[in-house]
């Protein structure tokens, strides 16, 4: 029944695993024996162990936590955990430093940097490095390591609720590798800060970020567009799934975004107007665009018009609609 509960729960929390692929629940019990987890007894000679903390620290091993959705899921880190990467691990490490085009000069945000991997190599090359990490079990790991270099700052929190204004200067640098699950928050908040932080790059997984930078077709969405108000995305390259150790469901990918420093789309049109018409547009990607602007309250006729008006078939998909078009569409049926 142990047996059971333990398949169920570690099946229940993977990131897209099943527990087979992770983990064999015979090994785990050769490791962790039956006599050692029913050590509550009174001939018990360790007192402090129990179930409850086998279990916590297996799944503390295999996933990290957060306070969003899922209370454990597996964090694909790159640094997160010795030998999750296989021997390549150096070599995609020092890829990422070198397409991050970091100087001595620079300031580098660093979101879940694990057990410091990657922050070994940041610390040496930049002016500052100032790392918000939510696991509170590596804040003595990262302190050890760092606490002696003057340029390092360890802010213990959730990024999504860090008041980043507090610890980050204009013309900052992000560098991550960001829980993939809450992708689409944490480049939010990036963009809320975009007047501090020029540029950043992160990896994600691979479908995320051939999204983000997609130029047209069917991968093109909100997240698309949103960052293309913003900023320039760009796919740098691939991390193939083998490269990782458990072999996961995914490939991952590393990315730019260069924020726009002249506010360019934000000239012409406002964002909440902007975001209005995408979100529309995309309410149902099965659907051409004309049926999905009828929901903002315009007729097919009048839509159909306007589209001729901008040379966009009426036929089309929101995905296929470039940024400009979007927006020279918005500002005709707003009467600019």
């Amino acid at each position: 029944a142990i047996n059971r509960r333990w398949r169920w729960i570690l099946g229940k929390y993977s990131y897209g695993h099943h527990l087979d692929e992770v983990l064999n629940v015979d090994d785990l019990f050769k490791k962790y024996p039956f006599s050692e987890i029913r050590c509550d007894e009174e001939n018990c000679t360790d007192k402090s162990f129990s179930l409850k903390q086998c279990l916590k620290g297996v799944l503390k091993f295999f996933y990290t936590p957060f306070r969003h959705g899922i209370s454990y899921k597996m964090r694909q880190q790159l640094w997160d955990l010795d030998g999750h990467l296989k021997d390549s691990k150096d070599e995609i490490l020092n890829k990422i430093i070198e397409v991050s085009n970091i100087n001595e000069n620079d300031e580098i945000l660093e979101i879940g940097p694990g057990q410091g991997a990657l922050t070994s190599l940041l610390v040496e090359r930049v002016r500052k490095v100032t790392c918000v990490e939510i696991d509170k079990d590596l804040e003595n790991t990262l302190r050890k390591k760092f606490s002696c270099k003057e340029n390092y700052t360890l802010v213990m929190g959730d990024v999504l609720e860090v008041d980043l204004r507090k610890y980050i200067n204009q013309g900052t640098k992000v560098v991550a590798n960001i829980p993939y699950y809450i992708t689409s928050p944490i480049i939010n908040k990036i963009i809320e800060n975009k007047d501090l932080i020029d540029e950043a790059y992160i990896m994600v997984q691979k479908e995320v970020g051939e999204r983000i930078c997609a130029k047209s077709g069917k991968e093109r969405g909100i997240l698309t567009l949103a960052v293309e108000y913003y900023g320039e995305a760009e796919y740098l390259f691939t991390i193939p799934r083998e490269f990782f150790n458990p072999i996961p469901n995914v490939d991952s990918a590393f990315i730019s975004i260069k924020f726009y420093k002249d506010d360019r789309y934000k000239n012409k049109i406002s964002e909440d107007l902007f975001f209005k018409y995408v979100k529309a547009a995309f309410s149902n990607k099965r659907k051409n665009i004309v049926n999905n602007l009828v929901s903002l309250g315009y007729s097919k006729d009048k839509i159909k018009e306007i589209l001729n008006q901008i040379e966009v078939s009426e036929n089309e998909r929101a995905e296929n609609i470039s940024i400009d078009k979007f927006i020279e569409l918005i500002n005709i049926f707003e009467g600019r």
